[in-house]
């Protein structure tokens, strides 16, 4: 089944400051993590977990994604 993905926290126009925005992943009912985006990072917490267990920087992730 599809992952779903929830707005934890979100003003209506924002820009992105040190604490950024927070995505709730659920599949299925169950929490998979959180996934964190600030102005300079990326932060994946795994399940209710306070520590990301996965982190790169904006810059690592836009070169990552645009790759050809």
């Amino acid at each position: 089944m599809a992952n779903k993905v929830f707005v934890e926290e979100l003003a209506t126009t924002m820009e992105l400051k040190n604490t950024g925005i927070k995505l709730r992943v659920a599949r299925d009912g169950k929490l998979r993590g959180y996934l964190q985006i600030s102005k300079s990072s990326l932060k994946w917490f795994r399940g209710k977990e306070q520590t990301p267990s996965n982190e790169m920087t904006l810059e690592d992730f836009i070169e990552w994604a645009e790759k050809s």
